[in-house]
């Protein structure tokens, strides 16, 4: 082996472990920033999941306001119904007494269906 190609030799190896610490620079460094983005994107998720729970729990709550405020106005329509009814009544048969018409709608409790 002549001096020039133990040189090569020499070369080749030294640059080719001297390509492989850089290729492992390199990936060590995306390794770091991989991490990182993996850690943001991981935030990103939560934070999306709890801006969908929170949506959520809107969307439950004004459908609970919108099903009470429903039950409310079919109750004051019953009511109104009952009250023409009698109004009518007392209009078509002035010498009705009180206790000859229907009965009041009764009072709903409080626990609505």
């Amino acid at each position: 082996m002549t001096i020039e190609d133990l040189v090569k030799l020499i070369i080749a190896v030294s640059s080719g472990g001297l390509l492989v610490k850089i290729l492992d620079w390199v990936r060590d460094a995306r390794k770091g920033h991989l991490q990182k983005r993996r850690a943001e994107v991981d935030a990103a998720i939560a934070e999306r999941d709890k801006a969908r729970a929170e949506r959520d729990t809107a969307i439950e709550a004004r459908d609970d306001a919108v099903a009470d405020a429903a039950w409310w106005q079919r109750w004051a329509r019953i009511v109104e119904e009952a009250l023409a009814i009698a109004r009518r009544r007392f209009i078509d048969a002035p010498c009705t007494d009180p206790d000859e018409l229907d009965p009041y709608p009764s009072r709903p409790d409080r626990d609505k269906p």
